[in-house]
């Protein structure tokens, strides 16, 4: 981030920044061993929350582990003798976040020189962007879409995971990141409407940032132009897309009411 920026900010998001980054610090992978694994006969493997974490066939199991070692080989060097050095002992299937339902996911725990030496990787199905055929027609520009988020995502960001690849299982495309790699979260129920809107300006400079690192800034900026025209549909777009957020939801609570959609328990 941006150091200058958080000196314009209000106090309340100040403080949730700094909630933010003490809460990212301990997203770790052996942070997360107590929670996400358990001892079955002297050998550690990751807990079971149907229908969020569930088992594999061993076919299927097969497939992620063979799919691990191709992985590999897309890591640099370096990097690539470091995780070498741990055994993969549990994978499981997961349930991700809104973007991804319908996609395929795993979770895998590795071990290196101790039980306690533990890195989760996270496998995420990635599929060609639905943009895609409208900028490069009917062929793809990339033949592994895995590598396409892989290498965009190195482009955008100053500092990305080390441990960032791409792999294929069973003919689904995968990109590999950390499960646990300190990502952290601003909670925006905590901060004030003006914090909100600084908040809101330092996100647009990172995003800005993150645009003029790759081949198509001269282009961003030239289609942008110096007018207000894409802020004002920028806007538009926005308050358009909340407005259609609240309306599904309310749809969501009717037929909840009615009878015509049934909720988990303690949902």
């Amino acid at each position: 981030m941006d150091r200058t920026a958080l000196h314009e900010t209000g106090s309340s998001l100040d403080s949730e920044l700094k909630r933010a980054a003490k809460r990212a610090r301990k997203r770790t992978s052996d942070r997360a061993l107590p929670r996400f694994t358990t001892e079955n006969g002297g050998a550690r493997q990751i807990v079971e929350e149907p229908p969020l974490i569930t088992r594999l066939s061993d076919a299927e199991a097969e497939m992620v582990a063979e799919g691990l070692d191709e992985y590999l080989m897309t890591l640099d060097p370096h990097w690539r003798r470091i995780l070498g050095g741990y055994t993969l002992v549990d994978v499981a299937h997961k349930v991700v976040g809104v973007g991804s339902v319908g996609l395929r996911a795993y979770v895998a725990l590795l071990e290196g020189s101790s039980k306690e030496d533990v890195i989760f990787l996270l496998l995420k199905q990635a599929r060609r962007s639905v943009l895609a055929q409208h900028v490069h027609g009917d062929k793809a520009r990339h033949e592994h879409q895995g590598q396409r988020v892989v290498e965009y995502q190195k482009a955008l960001q100053t500092v990305s995971d080390p441990l960032l690849g791409w792999t294929t299982v069973d003919d689904r495309q995968f990109y590999v990141r950390q499960f646990r790699n300190m990502k952290g979260a601003v909670s925006l129920k905590n901060i004030s409407g003006k914090a909100l809107a600084n908040y809101a300006g330092i996100a647009g400079r990172l995003l800005a940032k993150g645009h003029a690192r790759t081949s198509g800034a001269s282009m961003i900026a030239g289609y942008v132009g110096k007018g207000t025209n894409v802020d004002k549909a920028m806007a538009k777009f926005a308050k358009a897309y909340a407005d259609q957020t609240e309306a599904d939801h309310e749809a969501l609570l009717a037929a909840v009411k009615s009878g015509r959609m049934s909720i988990a328990e303690g949902a």
